[in-house]
């Protein structure tokens, strides 16, 4: 408990941690439906994507 950073995680930093580890595992509508969201737009406020990561998932596809 001596390191600050950890005083800084809430519930909230779980769940974007959980979605994120969840996307590169499974596909969105999975995540949309573990987070509780009727829209798509509300889970990718939950996804936090890298710029290198994204664009080297891009050019795989």
């Amino acid at each position: 408990m001596q390191n600050p950073k950890l005083n800084r995680i809430t519930f909230h930093t779980i769940r974007h941690w959980k979605a994120t580890m969840e996307y590169h595992r499974r596909d969105i509508l999975y995540i949309r439906e573990l987070l509780g969201y009727k829209r798509i737009d509300n889970t990718v406020i939950y996804i936090q994507l890298d710029d290198a990561l994204f664009f080297k998932l891009s050019e795989e596809f």
